[in-house]
């Protein structure tokens, strides 16, 4: 996990002063933050995936599940970082929806 701690460091950093808040980061903004390029597979919805699988090597998530945040690609090279206790929005759709950061009970029916 060495070559992406930074970005967990970054998520922690980021929960603890701006008040547990979602953030959207650019794939150059992650490539600054690891002082790394991203791999091509970053590109595709499952190197985003949320959870570890068994078996293969997933360290890169590793940095955003254990700072506490669920990670969806919002477009080709925008990733967003959720806290955990924000998203509301992944059980039922098998985590394909990008979640509201705003809690599901202060959202407005829209019809």
């Amino acid at each position: 996990m060495a070559k992406y701690a930074p970005l967990g460091s970054f998520l922690r950093r980021w929960k603890r002063t701006n008040a547990g808040r979602s953030v959207d980061l650019t794939f150059t903004d992650v490539e600054r933050i690891i002082g790394a390029i991203l791999p091509r597979a970053a590109s595709e919805r499952d190197w985003w995936q949320n959870d570890m699988i068994i078996g293969r090597a997933c360290v890169h998530r590793a940095a955003w599940i254990d700072a506490g945040f669920t990670a969806f690609l919002i477009d080709k090279e925008k990733v967003q970082f959720v806290p955990r206790h924000l998203d509301l929005s992944c059980a039922a759709d098998g985590g394909k929806a990008v979640p509201s950061a705003v809690p599901a009970k202060e959202r407005k029916a829209t019809g």
